[in-house]
């Protein structure tokens, strides 16, 4: 929207991790197991502590119910001194993934004097407040991929990038 210099953005952020503090039971070996709805809330993920920065207040809506997934490729050493019937994976091991869409509203104010022979560049800033037990830092720049439309409106959709920074408060 040019005229209130805003940006509506609906996307889906997918976040992977390793939690040490879970153990699996009876994963499908190379293969995404659901996590049921019930145990998903019961489980710590980092995107709950996601803040958009500079969106605009109360324009942000995320979807109730992600998918949640363990990809299990590892399974714990079975001991024939202590049998068990369950094959058990570490959470240490096998990463956890949560995709989660959401539309927000952004403020991006537009520098018109050449529009439209000119270029715009609007930048979208999230972050994940760090907790005092569990700290969490990106590892890589983050995989950014646009799937829509290349022309919207009267704009061409340019170079995407992503950029990370962690710190003690957040990351």
């Amino acid at each position: 929207d040019t005229v209130k210099m805003n940006l509506d953005l609906t996307m889906k952020v997918t976040c992977q991790w390793y939690d040490k503090d879970l153990m699996f039971s009876n994963l499908i070996p190379n293969t995404n197991n659901l996590i049921p709805n019930e145990k998903r809330n019961l489980i710590w993920t980092p995107l709950r502590d996601l803040v958009q920065v500079n969106a605009i207040i109360g324009e942000r809506k995320m979807e109730n119910n992600p998918d949640m997934s363990v990809y299990a490729t590892t399974a714990e050493k079975s001991d024939v001194s202590n049998p068990i019937e369950n094959r058990q994976f570490n959470g240490s091991d096998n990463p956890i993934s949560l995709t989660l869409r959401m539309k927000t509203k952004y403020s991006c104010t537009f520098d018109v004097k050449k529009f439209p022979f000119d270029g715009q560049q609007c930048e979208l800033i999230m972050k994940i407040n760090q907790r005092t037990r569990k700290r969490t830092r990106f590892i890589a720049n983050g995989y950014i991929n646009y799937r829509g439309e290349t022309i919207v409106d009267q704009f061409k959709i340019g170079d995407i990038r992503g950029d990370v920074t962690n710190s003690n408060d957040s990351t």
